[in-house]
């Protein structure tokens, strides 16, 4: 079933798949669709929050409400704000977190993800470990441990 619903007919969309009888074109602008609305989970939660909110009348955003509305399950940009509130009330449950987490072999790490370290850096060490391939330079670790959450 294509997710129509406030888009005009004349929407560029909707006029590449007019023709679409065997679901191909479909099935191909649904996967680029979903790698878009990934990336902007990951990159841009509080855009995607905003859209939930009502912010924006482009088709991305309206795309995304359609399809928040029929099935209104938690995602990362959500759950990240859950996660961010349960955190900051307080020291959690003895068990509920590891002893410490440790990360290796990041290259990078997008900001939102920082985010959930730094929550979870309030309550149990955090290590990231990286390789440095220069071997003039050492950086400081009491700095870097600080700076990056």
């Amino acid at each position: 079933m294509y997710v129509t619903t406030g888009f005009p007919k004349s929407f560029s969309a909707c006029l590449y798949l007019a023709d679409d009888s065997a679901g191909l074109k479909l099935f191909q602008l649904s996967g680029r669709i979903a790698d878009l609305f990934d990336q902007y989970l990951v990159f841009r939660p509080d855009l995607v929050l905003g859209w939930e909110e009502g912010a924006d009348e482009h088709w991305q955003a309206t795309l995304w409400r359609a399809l928040y509305a029929d099935g209104g399950h938690a995602h990362r940009a959500r759950l990240l704000v859950e996660l961010e509130q349960a955190m900051g009330q307080g020291v959690p449950g003895s068990g509920t977190l590891p002893e410490r987490v440790s990360l290796f072999g990041l290259s990078a790490l997008p900001p939102v993800y920082v985010r959930v370290l730094g929550a979870l850096a309030q309550h149990v060490p955090v290590h990231v470990f990286f390789l440095n391939p220069c071997r003039g330079v050492r950086p400081r670790h009491d700095v870097f441990s600080r700076s990056i959450l």
